[in-house]
């Protein structure tokens, strides 16, 4: 009987823990789980929140493909080359509205093209 109230409470408490979830799990290409890797391991989960909705860093989930107004008053197409660039290069075209500036990071081309991927498979919030 013992084993059994345990069992009820292990089931329970794994309920619970995932019901309390904060995030939903994704389902990502194997490219872009390893752009997640890459974003989670190099900080980027820390501004821009773990499946990109969004903190001190401006919302990554739905912006690829659109229309993102910069801090000097125009706007840029979110699309793969912008991210790329954004990643490798942070300051060079800041988002409107964010008055902390993303870091400079270490990542290598071809990484910053999977962050990119991963970015680009975020669903809309």
């Amino acid at each position: 009987m013992t084993s059994f109230a345990g069992l009820l409470v292990t089931v329970g408490l794994a309920t619970l823990s995932a019901s309390c979830a904060s995030e939903p799990e994704l389902a990502l290409s194997a490219s872009a789980l390893e752009g997640k890797t890459l974003y989670d391991t190099n900080g980027c989960a820390s501004c821009h929140g773990s499946n990109g909705a969004g903190g001190v860093g401006p919302a990554l989930a739905g912006i690829a493909g659109t229309n993102i107004a910069l801090s000097d008053g125009s706007s840029v197409l979110a699309d793969r080359a912008y991210l790329i660039d954004s990643i490798l290069q942070p300051q060079a075209q800041l988002v409107d509205g964010y008055n902390i500036k993303m870091p400079q990071n270490q990542l290598t081309a071809s990484q910053a093209d999977l962050v990119a991927q991963f970015i680009e498979e975020l669903p809309d919030p």
